[in-house]
């Protein structure tokens, strides 16, 4: 809550402020017998930390279920590179400043080619931005508009708990019984059954690149059959064609 307050109070600054402000620093520094180098460092590490609280709350896979536990989650994950993303990011900042201060909700986010890929893999997250919200356990995507207005109502008016272990009021019969069958279940048996289950995903996983390969294999070795089977046949046509065109050409002779 401090760091956003901090960010609320005082906005990151654009590219000309920087540079306004590290002049600004190293003129402010003569009164005071700083060197430039000196104010001007302090200018870039005033920047820095502007920069690092304008950034929307990070995950990857080792730090996601102490960061989501307890809360409702709205979350995007990205990639760098993807130019939705970037279009989105500013108004993705705003809006986890905007909901801060309640503790019951997290809005953040996972970088899908960065150190949240195993997350990612993990949840099998395919398109960038994905936008998911809920119960972090059992998330769901989100399909509306991704403008800041609309993010915005959203979260405000229509993003609430969903079902799942804190609140089973919301569930369906039978994911209601689903759920009371696993609080019964002890900690590591649980622990144990979620490794079996992302081991089996990861086989999953193995076996379709491991398909893929096999189809890559065959798909070539069909393209090599197909051109040296047209190659050949190419080679004996021309001769079938030569030898035809000159016998039509003889009895045409005889004629």
């Amino acid at each position: 809550q401090g760091s956003a307050l901090a960010r609320a109070l005082v906005p990151a600054p654009s590219p000309p402020v920087v540079g306004s402000l590290v002049m600004a620093s190293a003129m402010a520094a003569r009164p005071l017998g700083l060197g430039r180098p000196l104010a001007v460092a302090l200018a870039l590490l005033l920047c820095l930390y502007w920069g690092q609280q304008a950034a929307a709350v990070s995950m990857t896979k080792e730090s996601w279920d102490r960061t989501v536990a307890g809360k409702t989650v709205f979350v995007k994950f990205f990639a760098p590179w993807c130019g939705y993303c970037k279009k989105m990011a500013d108004d993705w900042i705003q809006l986890e400043k905007d909901h801060a201060d309640n503790e019951g909700l997290l809005i953040g986010e996972v970088n899908c080619a960065g150190v949240g890929t195993s997350k990612c893999d993990e949840l099998n997250i395919n398109g960038f931005p994905t936008l998911m919200y809920g119960d972090p356990s059992n998330m769901v995507e989100y399909k509306g508009d991704r403008g800041y207005k609309s993010l915005s109502h959203f979260v405000t008016k229509e993003l609430r708990k969903t079902c799942g272990p804190s609140d089973l009021g919301l569930c369906d019969e039978a994911t209601k019984q689903l759920l009371h069958g696993l609080l019964k279940q002890p900690t590591e048996e649980l622990r144990r059954a979620i490794a079996a289950k992302r081991q089996a995903a990861d086989n999953a996983d193995k076996e379709y690149e491991a398909l893929l390969k096999r189809l890559q294999v065959e798909y070539e070795e069909g393209l090599k059959r197909r051109d040296e089977t047209k190659r050949e046949a190419q080679d004996v046509l021309g001769h079938m064609k030569g030898i035809v065109a000159s016998r039509d050409m003889a009895k045409r002779n005889e004629l």
